[in-house]
């Protein structure tokens, strides 16, 4: 499905120790200690997906998008904007198959929408994972290459190089169970997805749960901070958006438009993370005191 297509999201965090009063550089951000919102603007596309697409369920990945880190705040001044320090993020959503939809006029749905839940797509290459992976690199994204842009099931030029920021993977438990579906367990999807239709260009809203999974930055957010539904495992990451067609600019279906567009908040709660230099120290200092307990002795 096409869903998700231009993303304007916030990802908030609290960090370490420095004030929101002037601009920060990517680097002084991993020492900045409060709300943190990372504002993104993204496109998505059911086009040039991984793998042949037929029924639901499959495991075929069905949307992917890319876009860029436009600013991050702390709900009220800016900490950073793109190319401050030089430094712009990019980034790149992929492997998401839809594992079920609950059609309009069912009654264990709202019945006023489509009901889609997605999992890690699993064949054409993929891994069984959707991914969010934000990029740290001296320009910003370019998505002019459309659709067909895309190399590869976690590469699109221009936009999948230099250095990795953040990498996240969702995870199960964003919806609780409906028992009025016997079908399926709702606790089971990575992303949820409440849609007026089943193709683009469509509108509705979205919610997701991820852990961290790799990124200069990652340390500082992985902290498990949300629980799920279906386990007592937490996550590091709740997602909620929107969206709503990519029109008059784009025509589907073809392989020069990205046909959605959409945004609200990614929220997750951050913790400053020692340099290697301050454990080195902290080593030190702990040797330095048994040496003293010794002399003592």
């Amino acid at each position: 499905m096409k869903r998700l297509a231009r993303i304007f999201a916030v990802l908030v965090m609290a960090v370490g120790f420095a004030t929101a009063a002037d601009a920060m550089t990517l680097d002084q951000l991993t020492g900045f200690a409060g709300t943190m919102e990372i504002k993104f603007a993204m496109l998505t596309t059911e086009q040039k997906t991984q793998g042949s697409c037929g029924a639901v369920g499959n495991g075929c990945e069905t949307t992917w998008g890319v876009g860029n880190v436009t600013s991050i705040t702390d709900g009220f001044n800016i900490l950073w904007t793109s190319g401050e320090g030089g430094d712009f993020l990019r980034f790149m959503v992929y492997g998401i198959a839809d594992t079920t939809i609950c059609p309009t006029g069912d009654l264990a749905c709202d019945g006023s929408h489509f009901d889609i839940y997605n999992n890690g797509a699993t064949v054409a290459g993929a891994d069984g994972k959707i991914h969010i992976d934000l990029w740290r690199a001296a320009t910003a994204a370019n998505s002019s290459a459309g659709p067909a842009g895309r190399t590869g099931f976690s590469t699109y030029p221009g936009i999948t190089s230099s250095t990795v920021w953040l990498s996240l993977a969702m995870v199960s438990g964003v919806k609780a169970d409906n028992p009025l579906t016997l079908l399926y367990n709702e606790s089971n999807a990575e992303l949820y997805q409440s849609a007026n239709a089943t193709t683009n260009p469509t509108s509705g809203s979205g919610q997701f749960l991820a852990d961290v999974v790799d990124g200069t930055f990652g340390p500082n957010l992985n902290t498990n901070g949300f629980s799920r539904f279906g386990t007592s495992a937490k996550a590091d990451v709740f997602g909620q958006f929107t969206f709503a067609p990519n029109v008059p600019t784009c025509t589907p279906p073809n392989l020069t438009c990205f046909e959605n567009r959409g945004n609200d908040p990614v929220i997750g709660n951050a913790e400053l993370v020692p340099e290697p230099s301050s454990l080195a120290l902290l080593g030190l200092s702990l040797l330095g005191l048994a040496g003293i307990a010794r002399r003592r002795k």
